[in-house]
């Protein structure tokens, strides 16, 4: 059942930026200080992206209209020892909705 209002399609509808953040991890446990924070590798990799979005807010805060955003959180993309630290990381992409 299609609705107008869904927020899937009505998202797309306002002009403006959006953000699509994706947040990433490597495929190691967590250490011991990051458990205390982070149950899941996919809640770091959240909290990356949370974190660079809070960023971008404090410093494009002047714009008009208020870029939006899309978190996502991704698993590795590297197996490798020597790779991990590149899944430690924020993809970010800019995408222009029009009406």
């Amino acid at each position: 059942m299609k609705r107008d209002n869904d927020y899937r399609h009505s998202f797309w509808k306002v002009p403006g930026l959006v953000g699509i953040l994706v947040g990433s991890a490597d495929n190691q446990r967590l250490a011991p200080h990051c458990l205390a924070r982070f149950a899941t590798n996919d809640q770091l990799a959240m909290a990356r992206a949370i974190r660079v979005r809070t960023e971008l807010e404090r410093r494009l805060s002047g714009e008009n209209p208020q870029p939006r955003y899309v978190l996502l959180s991704a698993g590795p993309r590297h197996l490798e020892a020597k790779d991990r630290e590149q899944d430690r990381a924020v993809d970010a992409w800019v995408a222009v909705a029009t009406n």
